[in-house]
């Protein structure tokens, strides 16, 4: 089990890394723009899941994500 302030260092910094990714089509940051709802990580699986909506509804995204 991680610490709270490990949890909210990790929190920190996916969201800092998420803060670089430019909407394309807005030209602002998916954070700026209210698209990240949760980043948790699970320490046992050393896994970051981010949950997350996109700007258009039906956009296809099997180009962008594998």
């Amino acid at each position: 089990m991680i610490s709270m302030d490990t949890q909210s260092t990790l929190k920190t910094q996916a969201l800092a890394a998420l803060n670089t990714v430019i909407d394309p089509e807005l030209g602002v940051n998916i954070v700026d723009l209210g698209l990240i709802y949760d980043v948790a990580y699970d320490a046992d699986l050393k896994l970051c899941t981010v949950t997350m909506t996109l700007t258009i509804m039906g956009l296809s995204t099997d180009r962008l994500f594998e």
